[in-house]
């Protein structure tokens, strides 16, 4: 599970705070939904907010299945330079590390040695290509003793125009009728539903082949949408609990039980409810 905090600072409550609102969630339930209003930014009008539309995807056959039980580890980076100042980073490359989010790292890979044992060839280590979290996957590869694989898939949700602005911007827009929440790109980036579909994509073309710990060194948004992924969960319901910098949270996914079946088209997926995940998920503490 993540990792706990014990005393927030005012800082990390206030961008907690910005967080739900950006997302469009209360802190109970831990879901979004369409009644709420996220937010842009007070000179982006509503006009420039990008629609996704439900034309079908590609469909190709899936039949990938586990090899053997592969527990993932899902790792968010480090604390950044723009955490610190309160700024959206999006799929903002350059933010680095600051000296508390490598030390945010370091504790990460400790705790990654005890839940991974056995040799290297039992690990694998995949990062998003944005620096701040390549930061933290090399603090920890040096720790496992494995080498870092980068991946463009597991990148933070982009934000289009909002990137770089701060928090304190942020004013409530309307949810676009006919659409849920999370099938808007807001500022023109990515929407949760495009974040879920390309990390569906990641994982059937990742765990057939994975050793048996898989370290997946991310971005917040986009672990939580993965979780939701693993456990089978569609874009609508993902949980937004707080992850902190440098949580970990790890997964078993039980051998053989990926779904053998079509992945779905976007609009398929809406109107039946249905995911490409696997259906057997256990929590692992």
């Amino acid at each position: 599970c993540a990792r706990p905090i014990s005393e927030p600072s005012r800082q990390t409550i206030e961008l907690l705070d910005m967080f739900w609102l950006l997302k469009g969630a209360t802190r109970s339930p831990r879901r979004a939904r369409a009644r709420h209003s996220p937010v842009t930014t007070r000179d982006l009008p509503a006009s420039e907010l990008v629609p996704v539309t439900s034309s079908p995807a590609t469909q190709r056959p899936y039949s990938g299945r586990v090899r053997d039980p592969v527990t993932v580890h899902l790792v968010r980076h480090g604390q950044s330079t723009w955490n610190v100042e309160g700024r959206l980073q999006g799929q903002t490359v350059h933010p680095e590390l600051t000296e508390r989010g490598r030390r945010e790292a370091a504790e990460a890979a400790a705790l990654l040695r005890a839940r991974c044992p056995g040799t290297g060839e039992d690990v694998g280590l995949i990062c998003s290509d944005l620096v701040r979290a390549a930061q933290t996957a090399a603090v920890i590869g040096q720790v496992l003793g494995v080498s870092v694989e980068q991946d463009v898939a597991l990148r933070e949700q982009g934000l289009g125009v909002l990137e770089g602005r701060l928090t304190k911007e942020l004013v409530p827009e309307p949810t676009p009728e006919g659409l849920d929440i999370t099938e808007v790109r807001w500022g023109g980036g990515e929407s949760i539903e495009d974040v879920h579909d390309r990390l569906g994509t990641f994982f059937e073309r990742v765990l057939p082949a994975a050793p048996p710990h898989l370290v997946l060194v991310t971005h917040g948004d986009t672990l939580r949408v993965a979780r939701a992924w693993l456990h089978g969960r569609g874009h609508r319901d993902v949980d937004w609990d707080l992850v902190p910098n440098g949580g970990v949270t790890t997964l078993a996914v039980e051998a053989g039980r990926l779904r053998d079946q079509e992945r779905l088209s976007r609009h398929q997926r809406r109107a039946s409810g249905r995911t490409a995940g696997p259906d057997s998920i256990r929590s692992a503490h």
